[in-house]
């Protein structure tokens, strides 16, 4: 089971996700106030949690003194046993520094932050970057300068690919398409150190982006078919990428249908202030008055 936050609601699910099982946790901040020390705080939730949890297990296994030759006294000890030893070494594998498929253990992240230096300065301007587009900010009026200096910095990360994806959507929003094409490119050039599921979203924005800004139906289907679904990736971006692709293919009652349903979706969507750019992008292909290039620009 799982808790999910959609728009200002907690809903209940049930996981019908492998990747899930075994905890995960994600949480955007709001504002921008303390962000570093705040950000340390959730990292260090998940392990300093399983820690608790499996000293209480400890205490309660040597408190019990369970009977194990009587079958409760059996059920209680290997309860209190397992507890123990499933909370324990997912404390460890989580304090340890280390990384994996594109992922950080909490541990690195902690001590990356601790650090300084590039590596904290980029996942600062991310958090930062994510703040604001939580907070309702537009793409657009994202601080652009902040993520070219965290891009510039002379580290390789691929970090710098999230800076990237996020100068995408804030040229695209303000209309500076050639720019916007180049940043989106240069995330899909760390396609191999992210994680699985992030060139996917890079594939489905570039379906997207060729298909309403050259209509290029061959281009944006070749993009859409290379992006693997994934339960990581919100329903809208698929939904979204999808209408533009049969609207570039002059199919349009299918794209209408697309894109409704990806309207629908995107209200669920934490990040409002790239929602309210994709919002208009679709009511544009609802409307059926998406032109040519040309007129896209001065839209």
């Amino acid at each position: 089971f799982m808790l999910v936050r959609e728009g200002n609601k907690i809903r209940f699910r049930l996981n019908k996700s492998l990747g899930f099982f075994g905890g995960l946790a994600t949480c955007m901040p709001k504002d921008t106030h303390k962000l570093m020390n705040r950000f340390m705080v959730f990292i260090l939730g998940g392990p300093v949690a399983s820690l608790v949890f499996a000293l209480l297990m400890g205490l309660a296994l040597y408190v019990s003194k369970a009977d194990v030759t009587q079958v409760e006294g059996f059920l209680t000890d290997f309860f209190f046993k397992s507890s123990l030893l499933v909370s324990g070494g997912i404390f460890l594998t989580s304090i340890i520094p280390m990384q994996s498929a594109g992922f950080y253990s909490d541990g690195a992240r902690v001590l990356q932050l601790l650090r300084g230096g590039a590596e904290a300065k980029i996942n600062t301007t991310l958090m930062t970057t994510m703040a604001q587009l939580m907070a309702g900010t537009r793409p657009s009026q994202l601080n652009t300068a902040l993520l070219e200096e965290a891009i510039a910095l002379p580290i390789q990360s691929f970090f710098k690919s999230y800076c990237h994806y996020y100068l995408y959507l804030a040229y695209f929003d303000a209309n500076e398409l050639s720019k916007a094409d180049v940043h989106l490119e240069n995330a899909l050039t760390y396609k191999e150190q992210l994680p699985k599921f992030y060139p996917a979203l890079l594939y489905l924005e570039k379906a997207f982006f060729v298909a309403v800004t050259e209509r290029n139906a061959l281009a944006a289907r070749t993009y859409f078919t290379q992006a693997k679904r994934s339960n990581l990736i919100p329903k809208h971006t698929f939904l979204k990428a999808e209408a533009a692709v049969l609207w570039a293919e002059n199919k349009p009652e299918e794209a209408h249908e697309r894109a409704q349903k990806a309207l629908t979706t995107l209200k669920k969507s934490n990040e409002q202030g790239a929602a309210a750019f994709e919002k208009e992008w679709l009511e544009k292909i609802t409307n059926s008055v998406i032109g040519l290039p040309h007129q896209i620009r001065h839209s």
